[in-house]
């Protein structure tokens, strides 16, 4: 039996959390915090100097950690995806 590539869901989605601060966020990882904080760059100069793609994108801001409700707001995520991570 053949799985086509439509068939796979390309990046999982990180679990979501409640914080100190009673925020829902997802689950960082902590080696990709680690890389970002010592990058030479910030998620700014990234984004502007790098091409990856939305999907890329969309998985990074769960790994650092974003809050759902940043999640939420960003213009780039639709809300098929806001609806997902939150099942």
């Amino acid at each position: 039996m053949k799985i086509l590539i439509t068939d796979i869901k390309l990046h999982p989605d990180q679990p979501l959390i409640l914080d100190e601060y009673d925020v829902i966020r997802f689950k960082q990882n902590d080696i990709v915090n680690y890389l970002l904080k010592i990058a030479p760059t910030d998620i700014i100069d990234l984004k502007l100097s790098c091409s990856f793609s939305n999907e890329d994108w969309i998985q990074f801001y769960q790994l650092i950690g974003y809050s759902l409700q940043l999640f939420d707001d960003h213009e780039e995520i639709s809300d098929e995806i806001c609806e997902r991570v939150r099942k």
